[in-house]
């Protein structure tokens, strides 16, 4: 369903992706799953999608801006991961570190240096939850 990181972090297995934390990366689905490698007693088995969300701005942003403007907001919320695609077909992902009001989100990371966001360009965002803690 789009694009997913797969980098020096993480693997394919015959089962399904397998990471050392949820991803930060990637346009994910609901109910898509990451199961944590190298699951110790006590740990952490993995985490699912529990929210995807896609949109497009409604305002253009330009290099070092750290925020852009969607349809809406509405459920997001901070922390959840964040995906924008820039002008030249490039993904900026990083954090939602705010949400003032006017479907404006406010992101932990700045748009990079020589790159641009044009009005009507994808956004997307994921919220991840543990299934919890092996005994």
């Amino acid at each position: 369903m789009g694009y997913n990181d797969i980098s020096a972090t993480w693997q394919n297995s015959i089962d399904g992706t397998v990471a050392d934390n949820y991803p930060s990366k990637g346009v994910w689905a609901i109910s898509q799953q990451v199961r944590k490698r190298n699951i110790a007693i006590g740990g952490n088995i993995g985490w699912y999608c529990v929210y995807s969300y896609n949109s497009t701005t409604t305002v253009a942003s330009t290099s070092g801006n750290t925020s852009v403007t969607i349809g809406s907001t509405s459920p997001l919320a901070v922390d959840d991961n964040v995906g924008i695609l820039l002008d030249n077909g490039d993904w900026h992902f990083t954090k939602i570190a705010g949400l003032p009001g006017g479907n404006v989100i406010n992101l932990t990371t700045a748009i990079p240096v020589n790159a641009n966001v044009s009005i009507g360009n994808r956004v997307h965002v994921n919220r991840w939850k543990s299934f919890g803690t092996i005994a």
